[in-house]
């Protein structure tokens, strides 16, 4: 029996022997799965790094480490400074997208108020108009004109006239309606 115990050791041992000698001469990788296997378990990995680096590198690789953390340290200050930029600009966005609101507002009034200064010159060069028509007419006819007219245009057609041919006008009105006239011209329109 100690011959099969004896035989099968020697066995093992030129096994393990042909492992080690075809692992060192590069044949094939008997260490190589069971490293992969290792570095995969959380344990086992920091050690399995060192193995790999060997223990004269290690202290290079620590160097690395620290300056990877460093380099990651310089990221995160990086993207804090990028982030406050971009917090920057966007504030910078929204009061100029305020400003923008605020010019179409102003653009809209400034619109608006052309209108009305246009419609304004508008009712002016008609009212000029009619001034000159009721200044054409004789007052006998000019009176049977305004009668229709209400008041305030009225007051408006008058202070445009001459005054001799505003008075040759009021002559020929209903005295009533000449003193509400006058009052609206006294009281400015």
């Amino acid at each position: 029996m100690w011959k099969w115990v004896f035989a099968v050791s020697l066995l093992l041992f030129s096994l393990l022997v042909a492992a080690v000698a075809g692992e060192y001469v590069g044949l094939w990788s008997v260490s190589r799965p069971l490293l992969n296997w290792a570095v995969k378990q959380p344990a086992l990995a920091p050690h399995v790094a060192m193995y790999r680096i060997g223990r004269g590198d290690w202290e290079e690789w620590e160097e690395r480490q620290e300056a990877q953390r460093q380099w990651e340290e310089d990221l995160r200050r990086e993207a804090r400074r990028l982030a406050d930029e971009w917090a920057r600009l966007e504030a910078e966005r929204r009061a100029l997208e305020r400003q923008r609101e605020a010019l179409k507002r102003e653009e809209a009034r400034i619109e608006q108020r052309l209108a009305e200064l246009q419609g304004a010159e508008r009712r002016a060069e008609n009212l000029e108009r009619l001034r000159e028509l009721y200044a054409a007419m004789r007052p006998e006819e000019a009176v049977a004109a305004v009668a229709e007219l209400d008041d305030a245009l009225l007051v408006e057609l008058l202070e445009g006239m001459d005054a001799a041919r505003a008075a040759r006008l009021l002559g020929q009105m209903d005295p009533e309606r000449v003193a509400r006239i006058t009052r609206l011209m006294r009281q400015g329109g």
